[in-house]
């Protein structure tokens, strides 16, 4: 039998779903560009998850910069953000 959930993985998903439940009202009542509300919502997405990738994954982001992968990343990026400028 698998052990069980801890009460910060249920607390981090309670607050991953309000998040989540929450953000579509609040994308609607703001009064700003499309483009502007997606770059804020993705550089909020790296200020929270940034700081955990970089201290438990920093060996695995060191070699995605170093191999073809990271390239690619950054392409994808490129095309996410076309994706929501169109």
């Amino acid at each position: 039998m698998p052990p069980r959930p801890s009460l910060a993985s249920y607390s981090a998903l309670g607050i991953a779903v309000v998040a989540v439940s929450s953000s579509a009202p609040v994308i609607a009542y703001a009064a700003a560009p499309a483009l502007a509300i997606a770059f804020w919502r993705n550089a909020m997405g790296v200020a929270a998850i940034g700081p955990v990738a970089l201290l438990r994954r920093r060996g695995e982001l060191a070699d995605l910069v170093r191999r073809r992968e990271g390239g690619l990343s950054l392409l994808a990026g490129v095309a996410l953000a076309a994706h929501f400028a169109l």
